[in-house]
Formats: structure tokens, C-alpha cells, sequence
């Protein structure tokens, strides 16, 4: 159960949000009540919240600003940079400044002149909850949050401050998310374009006709083998009702695809959803009462974001698990889905993630026990081990995603940036170009292979009628697999995966396979351990591994390497036998009893007695 702490905040919120709600739906009865967007510009917070102003120096390790996006809209973000971007010699200047038009100093971090020196970093783009109605991306809980999560995951957070409803309602929040994406595509092609002209007063990037310019963050701090950050590497975050437009943003950025060049959304991360439906659930019934938001709450939200004359709770910004879906799942990109145990939503968060899994999607799940709606980001949880928990596991989740996509895209991204930033490299790109047409004239592939470096493919394994099993590894603490290898079975495992559907076979075999799996790994654990450190890096920090299998069903190899399912192998004190466990506690009997004597065998003194009868 959720201690007293949260109980009682619980209370207190419900209250609040409700008489905000109540407000918001006075106020719009009392205006026109024609449904539509009333105010264009629209706000980003609301009267009387509290607010984190930017500091542009790093405190705590992490500097940010904010920036005005969109002219047309109260459209903002604000960047959250770690000082991982400083070099060694950098890092104890962190308070570098530099002097604008007019002589006063700028108290901020300023990048250096040198470009080259600045470590380049992924780019994260986050939208706060708040049911659409409140909320910004400058609350201290969100501030704080975006903090935490540039320093675990070292990446550069977006924080999107989207238009709040009902100011203006559906799409515009939905819209705010696609623009931000498209503006971070433009920020890259500036920072990318031969014809630029720096300005020495602040450095400041402009294109040829000055409409335009580069964030001199984003610039300075971007990956040039990649265009500018690694937008090849981009990560959504979603909480709440923010996971709803991370969702359509990965959508819209799957169904556009090269039009968001050099843009590329490789993961997103959705935390508690705020799905909902005409059809209720088992966790709406169960909790529809629950903590911080219940199911009325939750209407009165939906009522006042979506257009009235469009109001259905299958409404697709609102039920991800609609017929009338626009995108086939299996495109989508990896989503880690995070759900608490006492959260009215989860279940509808989980079914959408059991789909993108069929899909044959990454769509791991974290549930967390006794954890309550916005347990990770609310201010007054910020610090719980719940909180610090799933801030450490999203982190890994990421890090081993952007490890991934950086393998599979990095190095063909880099050959393509080389050439706009380096003419000289045209030539010698077109004579490789050449000798590659002519070798491959000659039916010999490898060159190519070994410029772009590609990894190579899946080897084909041929189908004997045999079982074969994929092996997982993680770290004790962490609950996320990592696939090993592909093992195959002979005819007892054929026999064991055979009777595994049959009820008697379930209790003849129990776990015979996982065992016999698990003494096959502990046999030759220092080698699988060895080659597990030098695929995954995130390992080398652990020091107690787990071990998990799945089994390989109709051949689709593709389905059984997605980390969800696994079934963890007994650890080797499970393993041992009764025998084994007696020889750990006493010991080998003859070191620890001595010399043992039989209890028939006479002593020397019985003997004597025994000779002098006989005479």
C-alpha cells in the first residue's frame, strides 16, 4: 500500500486539481462554448503556479534556458545541458561568459570558440503531464526531473512547454509536440550549412539571409558526423498526458520518415500514460477512486481537452488501442512503457504496450509495487528509492537504445556530415565511389562492406527439428535483458519443450529445462561473461549477473530476441542438491571427523584380553 505521506498529498491534490477543473469548465460555459480554439497563442502555465526560472550557468551539474519557438504561439521549450559536454581542461570553468552587443557580460555557460573541443550528445525531448490542462515544462517538479534525467542519461533534454487546453484545445498540444520536432531538424540544417558566418560579439550562428538562427547550445555541442546533435540518436519522453504526445510525435515521426531528415526518433519512453476509453478496464473499476486521479477527474480532463463536438474517450489522442489506427505498429520505434500498481491507467498502458510486442516491437514493461500516478515526477516524490529507482532504469533502458542505434546508423551518418563540413573529402569520397563500382564489376562485395562497416547479418540456422533457445543476461540490481546467443537443444530438451503444453508433462519435467539450461551456463560462466562485457558495456559496472532463456517458436528468431518474457534460470545455490548442501555446512567428513573407526573393530586392549584366554 502507498505510505501515509502519499495518501494524505493525495487528498490535498485531488482537491486542487478538482476546483481547477470546476473553474475551467465555469469559465468556458460562460463564454461562447462553441468547442473551438479561442485564443491561437494560448498559455503555457497557468496564473499562480509556481515557477523555476533558467539559470544558463550549471548548477548541480546541469545549465538551461529558455527559448520562444513559435512567434504565432505562446510555444517554448527550455534545454537542460550537463556538464558532461565540458572537456577535462573545461570542467573546472564551468561559469565561462561572454559579452554581448552591448558590453554587459553574460553571466551563462557560453561553448568555447574551438568547436572541436566540445563533447557532442544525444538530444531527449520531453513533455510534461497535467492532464492538458496544467502544468508547464518551468514547475520545480518538472525542472527537477529534467534535471535528474540529463545527468543519469547524459543527454540534452528538450523540455517542451506546449499550449494548455482549454485555451486551446485538441490538436494544438499535439501540434506544439511536431513543431519542436521540426524546429530541432532546422536547428540542425543551419548548423550544417557551408554558407554560414559567425558573428563575433556572441558567436551565434545565422544562414545566408538571416532569418534564421542556430541555437548556439544545440551548435556548439552537436556531433558532426552526425549533423549536428545526434539526431539520428532523438528520444521521446512522455509523463502523463505528455506520454500521449510523445506517443503521436512518434507516430507522425514514422509515417514521415525522410521528411524529418536529419531528425530520426529511435526510442520513446512513456510514463503512465494518461490512456483512457468507453470500455472500463480492471484497474478503472479497481481504482476508479484512486489516488490522485480517479475516473471522474480523469472525464472532466478529456471533456475540457478534446473539441465538444469530437468528444469520444475512443478518441484517438485518448485510446491508443482504436481500430482506426494510422500507422502499423510493427514501425514503430522501441517504447519503454512505466506503470504503477495503484494507477486507474495502467492496464490500458499495459494492453498498448502487449500490442506493439506483437507487433514484434521492444515494448518492455516496469511496474512498480505500491506506486501511485506521477509517483517518479511528483515534487513531493522526487526523492523517494521509487523515484531514484525508475530514474536509474529508464536511464539504462536508454543508454542501451542509443548504444544500439548508434551501431546500426553512426557510421553511414558520418561518411554523409563529412562532406558538407569537409569539400575537401568530395573527391577523395568519389574515388572511393569509383574503385567500389569497379570491384563490385568484378563480383567481389567486400570493399563496400568494409568501408560503410556494416554489421553483419543474422546467420541463417537451418531448421533440424531441434529446440533452440535464445540466452539473456542482466544485472542482478536491473531488472533489463540483453540477449546473448542462440543455443540448440538435442532430443531430451525436443522431448521437455514437447511436454511443456501437456499438464503431466508439466509435472514429470517441472523445472528439468531451466536447470539443465542453468548448469550448461555455470560450466563455462567466465567465457559467457567475458563475451557479455565485451557486446553490452553497461555490464562492466555490475558484478552479479542472471541468466534467462526464451524459446525460439516457429522459427521466428526476430520475436524471441525482444527482451520481455524471459524466464530467469535458478541461480546456482538453487541448483545444488541435498547432498551438496550437507557438504557446504559440515564439510568433507574426512577433514572435518578425522580418522573414522568402525564401530564392530576391537580395541588394542580387548585384543590382550582376548590372547591371554587363549593361553
Amino acid at each position: 500500500m502507498p505510505t501515509l505521506t502519499v495518501k494524505i498529498y493525495s487528498l490535498y491534490y485531488k482537491l486542487c486539481l478538482k476546483q481547477l477543473l470546476h473553474k475551467l469548465s465555469s469559465s468556458q460555459l460562460e463564454g461562447s462554448g462553441s468547442g473551438s480554439n479561442s485564443d491561437p497563442f494560448g498559455i503555457i502555465s497557468r496564473p499562480g503556479d509556481p515557477i523555476v526560472q533558467a539559470n544558463p550557468s550549471f548548477q548541480n551539474g546541469v545549465a538551461s534556458k529558455d527559448i520562444h519557438v513559435d512567434p504565432l504561439s505562446s510555444l517554448s521549450i527550455r534545454i537542460f545541458l550537463p556538464d558532461s559536454v565540458l572537456g577535462v581542461s573545461d570542467s573546472s570553468d564551468k561559469s565561462r561568459s561572454s559579452s554581448c552587443d552591448d558590453g554587459v557580460a553574460y553571466g551563462g555557460y557560453s561553448p568555447p570558440q574551438s568547436l572541436s573541443r566540445c563533447r557532442k550528445l544525444p538530444v531527449m525531448l520531453q513533455f510534461h503531464g497535467g492532464g492538458f490542462v496544467s502544468g508547464s515544462n518551468a514547475s520545480p517538479e518538472n525542472d527537477a526531473f529534467c534535471r535528474r534525467m540529463a545527468k543519469l542519461c547524459d543527454v540534452i533534454v528538450v523540455a517542451v512547454g506546449y499550449r494548455l487546453a482549454p485555451e486551446s484545445r485538441f490538436p494544438a498540444a499535439f501540434e506544439d509536440g511536431i513543431k519542436v520536432l521540426n524546429w530541432l531538424g532546422k536547428q540542425a540544417n543551419l548548423a550544417s550549412l557551408r554558407n554560414v558566418r559567425h558573428v563575433r560579439a556572441n558567436r551565434r550562428i545565422f544562414d545566408s539571409f538571416g532569418e534564421a538562427m542556430a541555437e548556439p547550445w544545440l551548435a556548439a555541442h552537436g556531433d558532426p558526423s552526425s549533423l549536428v546533435i545526434n539526431y539520428d540518436r532523438c528520444v521521446l519522453l512522455g509523463v502523463s498526458s505528455g506520454a500521449n504526445i510523445a506517443d503521436y510525435v512518434a507516430r507522425k515521426a514514422v509515417t514521415t520518415g525522410k521528411l524529418l531528415d536529419p531528425i530520426k526518433v529511435v526510442a520513446q519512453v512513456l510514463m503512465y500514460p494518461f490512456f483512457t476509453g468507453n470500455v472500463p478496464t480492471m484497474s478503472e473499476i479497481k481504482f476508479s477512486n484512486s489516488y490522485l486521479y480517479d475516473k471522474a477527474m480523469c472525464s472532466m480532463a478529456w471533456k475540457l481537452f478534446l473539441p465538444k463536438k469530437e468528444f469520444n474517450l475512443d478518441h484517438p489522442a485518448a485510446n491508443p488501442l482504436v481500430s482506426r489506427r494510422e500507422l502499423n505498429l510493427k514501425h514503430m520505434t522501441p517504447t519503454l512503457t512505466v506503470v504503477a500498481e495503484h494507477d486507474l491507467m495502467r492496464d490500458r498502458a499495459t494492453a498498448y504496450s502487449e500490442e506493439l510486442r506483437r507487433a514484434n516491437v521492444d515494448a518492455p514493461v516496469l511496474e512498480y509495487k505500491d506506486a501511485v500516478h506521477d509517483f517518479a515526477t511528483l515534487e513531493v516524490l522526487l526523492h523517494t528509492p521509487q523515484a531514484m529507482a525508475c530514474a536509474d532504469d529508464i536511464a539504462i533502458w536508454i543508454k542501451k537504445t542509443l548504444e544500439d542505434g548508434l551501431v546500426r546508423h553512426s557510421l553511414v551518418s558520418s561518411n554523409r556530415t563529412s562532406l558538407k563540413q569537409h569539400p575537401e573529402l568530395r573527391q577523395q569520397q568519389q574515388q572511393q565511389r569509383h574503385q567500389t563500382l569497379v570491384v563490385q564489376a568484378k563480383g567481389k562485395k567486400g570493399m563496400q562492406e568494409r568501408q560503410f562497416q556494416r554489421p553483419p547479418p543474422m546467420p541463417k540456422i537451418e531448421d533440424d527439428g531441434n529446440p533452440r533457445f535464445v540466452i539473456f543476461i542482466r544485472m542482478a540490481e536491473v531488472g533489463f535483458w540483453y540477449p546473448l546467443s542462440v543455443v540448440t537443444g538435442g532430443t531430451t530438451a525436443k522431448i521437455m519443450v514437447a511436454a511443456k503444453d501437456n499438464f503431466l508433462g508439466k509435472y514429470i519435467y517441472k523445472d528439468t529445462l531451466a536447470r539443465n539450461l542453468a548448469a550448461v551456463i555455470y560450466r563455462d560462466e567466465k567465457e559467457i561473461q567475458k563475451s557479455a562485457l565485451k557486446q553490452f558495456k553497461v555490464l562492466r559496472s555490475a558484478k552479479n549477473f542472471r541468466y534467462g532463456y526464451k524459446i525460439v517458436e516457429n522459427g521466428n528468431i526476430k520475436a524471441a530476441l525482444s527482451t520481455s518474457d524471459v524466464i530467469e534460470l535458478p541461480t546456482p545455490d538453487k541448483l545444488k542438491t541435498v547432498v551438496d548442501k550437507v557438504k557446504d555446512f559440515f564439510g568433507d567428513a574426512k577433514d572435518s571427523f578425522g580418522k573414522i573407526s568402525s564401530l564392530n573393530a576391537p580395541t588394542e586392549e580387548s585384543q590382550q584380553n582376548i590372547q591371554e584366554k587363549e593361553k
